[in-house]
């Protein structure tokens, strides 16, 4: 039977609780909305004690279904004040399924430092100081915890930005190897876990146990069915990584360049997927890389400095995008530099991105200036008025400088793609309750018979996306096993199989829509209303000059979205 932890972190003590009836088939992305919904006054300051953090596995998590391994972490976010859940991979989703983990909820916040919670292999939670961790950075804080609790344990934790409260802050979590390069990036989850007074969470033990499904049979050849499919639709995400979608993109004239001036950037094949995979080969790094034992897409990559010294095994197409092409940056081993600075403080590449694009339009450090960022990033590690602004988001930035052209949707940095060129993934982006957020139903060039330039039937596209997207995130499944009706079959399949539950593809998407529905309602009574839902005006304005488009989805269109849901 799962359960729920709860951990005041006022009081440091641990409760537990069979997890009720009303959560059926709610886990990940969606148990984090209802517990949200139902326990935080939405009014409150997303740092203040009554804030509660939670971590909740996917419902697959812990089987053998492959790429399973997505643990979604919900709170009140500090960067949008609305309802945020950050999702990441790695293996510690699986090892908290395994334990029949429905949550962790932490709550209260602690009076006496930082500590750390220990989880072992029996599912007890303890708690120690944080006395010798306190002040380092994600990779330091790691080696010294794998030497403290041995090799097997898998972690997650804060750098300097979690522990500063700062806006941007994100959680780490080790992958396979141990490097702590899997984020909860976005939204600012790092900054509540400091706030609680947590410094890093410790997952003991190998724990190997399966979830035992009831009809073995059904799983089996559904698991071989879904794998197949999986593996056929994601090779060039196994051959080049996500960076694959950089040339991809650029052709579309959707890659953010010069703070989102163009779609088109002149050096893409330097920053390119086909690039980064030459110069992991050549340097003795990965490619086909798992972020945890069992995914079959394995879309990630271990890149290697020049000395063939290991940097970061997580160059994503959204950081390259955001750190490379939008800074007008073309020096691949600056960018992993950049890369593995954000990971070691705990900060979102995305939403630092963003926030340097507005630095540089604004004047104060020169597009293209690689060397001036990482500078900015060691101001983060000083801790210094300006490092602290910087580590506080795009938004806040962009006010401070007067800067006109600020790429956020309710308080957060839009990755790396152009609404203009992509116009269903602006609608996304505007739309989502999460802020602008590709992950919540990214819409790519070749999806369904729509045009991505033209504005007629985006918004349908979307909304029905975001439903399975959320269902994706509900179940523990990676992005990239596709949010597509085949995906939903499965689903189903799965779930009778685990469960002995039949239930209609009508009945799952019902689940999806209660989950927006949730977190749209949360983000009302926190005070954003409808009309946050839009991009910023320079994209409605602002012509995107290779191909002479403006963002021009009626603003009535996006926000039938929100109405959509709450009706």
């Amino acid at each position: 039977m799962k359960k729920i932890f709860r951990i005041n972190m006022s009081t440091l003590t641990v409760s537990q609780e069979v997890i009720s009836e009303d959560y059926n088939l709610f886990g990940g992305r969606g148990l984090t909305a209802k517990i949200l919904l139902k326990e935080v006054d939405p009014r409150i300051h997303p740092l203040n004690k009554n804030n509660k953090l939670i971590f909740a596995p996917g419902l697959f998590s812990g089987t053998t279904i492959p790429c399973t391994s997505r643990l979604s972490v919900g709170s009140k976010s500090p960067l949008t004040g609305g309802i945020k859940e950050s999702n990441v991979g790695g293996p510690v989703s699986q090892k908290l399924g395994r334990l029949d983990v429905a949550a962790i909820i932490i709550e209260g916040q602690s009076s006496n430092g930082f500590n750390i919670l220990r989880i072992n292999d029996q599912g007890v939670i303890s708690f120690d100081p944080a006395n010798d961790i306190q002040g380092m950075g994600n990779y330091e804080t790691t080696e010294k915890l794998f030497k403290i609790y041995g090799e097997e344990v898998d972690i997650l934790s804060i750098g300097l930005a979690g522990e500063r409260l700062l806006l941007a802050g994100t959680i780490a979590a080790t992958d396979q190897e141990g490097f702590p390069s899997r984020h909860a990036g976005r939204g600012g989850m790092g900054a509540v876990m400091g706030s609680k007074g947590v410094k890093a969470i410790v997952i003991e033990g190998k724990i190997d146990g399966k979830v035992a499904p009831l009809d073995k049979d059904l799983l089996k050849e559904s698991v071989k069915e879904f794998s197949e499919f999986v593996l056929k639709i994601n090779k060039m995400n196994n051959q080049f990584g996500t960076t694959s979608l950089v040339k991809f993109i650029n052709k579309a004239n959707g890659l953010p360049t010069r703070n989102f001036r163009r779609g088109n950037f002149e050096k893409a094949e330097l920053i390119s997927g086909e690039r980064i995979t030459e110069l992991i080969k050549e340097r003795g790094g990965k490619i086909s890389h798992g972020c945890y034992p069992g995914c079959v897409i394995k879309c990630s990559h271990v890149f290697n400095d020049k000395d063939r010294n290991h940097v970061t095994s997580k160059l994503e197409y959204e950081t390259v995008g955001m750190l490379g092409s939008n800074l007008e940056i073309d020096d691949l081993d600056m960018i992993a530099k950049m890369d593995r600075l954000c990971s070691d403080i705990g900060i979102d590449t995305i939403e630092l991105g963003a926030t340097i694009g507005v630095l540089m339009e604004s004047g104060f450090i020169p597009f293209g200036a690689a060397g001036e960022v990482v500078k900015l990033l060691e101001e983060i590690y000083k801790g210094t008025p300006l490092g602290r602004l910087i580590g506080s988001g795009c938004d806040i930035v962009g006010k401070v400088f007067g800067c006109q052209r600020v790429p956020v949707v309710k308080g957060q940095a839009l990755p790396s793609y152009d609404p203009r060129a992509l116009k269903g993934m602006g609608v996304t982006l505007a739309t989502s309750p999460m802020g602008a957020d590709h992950t919540a139903g990214p819409i790519f060039p070749g999806m369904g018979s729509l045009d991505p330039k033209k504005p007629d039937g985006q918004v349908e596209f979307s909304k029905n996306l975001q439903i399975n997207c959320a269902i994706l995130d509900n179940f523990g499944l990676c992005l990239y096993t596709s949010p597509s009706n085949k995906t939903m079959e499965f689903i189903n399949k799965a779930i009778k199989a685990l469960y002995g539950e039949t239930m209609s593809l009508e009945g799952l998407y019902e689940i999806g829509k209660k989950i927006l529905e949730m977190e749209l309602k949360f983000n009302e009574n926190a005070g954003l209303k409808c009309g946050v839902d839009d991009l910023p005006l320079f994209f409605r304005q602002e012509s995107l000059p290779e191909i002479n488009a403006f963002f021009d989805v009626p603003l009535e269109e996006l926000q039938s979205v929100r109405k959509n849901f709450l009706k």
